[in-house]
């Protein structure tokens, strides 16, 4: 059974967990998942595991994103579409990537230098989830979300959503009512809210596609950029002729909706926990600018983790 608080349940369930094996389980609606605390045990699994069991997130995630995307699949299907769109995350255009990236880095330095010289606080992790967001949608998919630019102003709809979406998560991912954890189909207002944020991020990302598609239909030059590279996965897969407009769109939407998330919920807490370290620990700042203009600015495959001596565990560090 559940804990009202989810969080608070796990931890009196991990203090009753055998104190050699470190090993334990709860049921969640006829699924056992498994405890694990000790740090080996982790490393392991972290090692060797790759596939999802998402249990109580499964429904959440679906009505959120679609039912066809790497978040939400595992076994066959997972593997299936990794193969799919594995080409569209080559290092090909990891230059103009780059350059992007930088351009919106130093829109965030100037929007965030004022705060900084009035001694102002500043939600760092705001900032950088809108970083994020412009970053992301002009470096990938050519197009410019101008979150960052308007922070002033606060998030944007995109913006709202997500942050709607993670807040509500775990609430209903982990409540230990069967309804509010599965049902996301009942007319209800819990549902209602749910529906309305997952179409506000997908109506921008529909535009983002289908401008992309009109474009190519127009034979006008496109980037080389995710989104063009994605469209050819799905080409190569199923022809030009074998996926429909509507089809391609549906898929695509689905897939850029979530790639757009899956920076927000991980490389976003990443870089704000980095500012705030270097914020905290300037002595830090200058080793950190060698350690950058150390590696090669080159489009390649090759890490170059042997070049970042300082930057490797830091990164490890903010992770943790």
């Amino acid at each position: 059974m559940f804990d009202p608080d989810y969080i608070q349940g796990l931890k009196k369930m991990i203090e009753k967990l055998d104190p050699t094996t470190q090993l334990g389980y709860y049921d969640n609606f006829q699924v056992d998942v498994l405890i694990v605390i000790k740090p080996e045990h982790v490393a392991e699994v972290l090692e060797s595991t790759v596939e999802h069991a998402l249990h109580g997130l499964k429904p959440a995630s679906e009505a959120f994103f679609g039912h066809k995307v790497l978040f939400v699949l595992s076994g066959d299907e997972w593997q299936a579409l990794r193969q799919l769109i594995r080409p569209a995350f080559q290092v090909h255009n990891l230059g103009p990537m780059v350059d992007d990236t930088a351009s919106k880095a130093q829109v965030m330095a100037d929007v965030m230098a004022p705060y900084a010289a009035a001694g102002k606080d500043v939600d760092v992790l705001l900032a950088t989830s809108m970083y994020h967001l412009s970053a992301v949608s002009l470096a990938a998919f050519d197009y410019d979300l101008g979150c960052i630019e308007n922070f002033e102003q606060g998030p944007n709809l995109v913006n709202q959503s997500f942050e709607f979406m993670l807040g509500e998560l775990p609430r209903r991912a982990f409540s230990p009512d069967a309804a509010t954890q599965n049902d996301f189909t009942t007319d209800n207002e819990d549902n209602r809210r749910w529906k309305k944020a997952a179409v506000a991020v997908r109506d921008v990302v529909t535009v983002m596609v289908e401008g992309r598609l009109r474009a190519k239909r127009a034979n006008e030059a496109t980037p080389e950029d995710l989104l063009e590279g994605m469209i050819q996965s799905y080409y190569n897969e199923y022809g030009e002729e074998g996926i429909g407009a509507k089809e391609l769109v549906t898929a695509l939407g689905d897939n850029l909706v979530e790639m757009l998330f899956a920076g927000y919920n991980t490389v976003v807490n990443v870089i704000a926990n980095a500012l705030f370290f270097l914020a905290t620990h300037p002595e830090w700042f200058p080793k950190l600018q060698v350690c950058v203009r150390q590696v090669p600015y080159q489009a390649s495959a090759e890490p170059h983790t042997r070049c970042i001596t300082h930057i490797s565990p830091g990164c490890s560090t903010r992770i943790r």
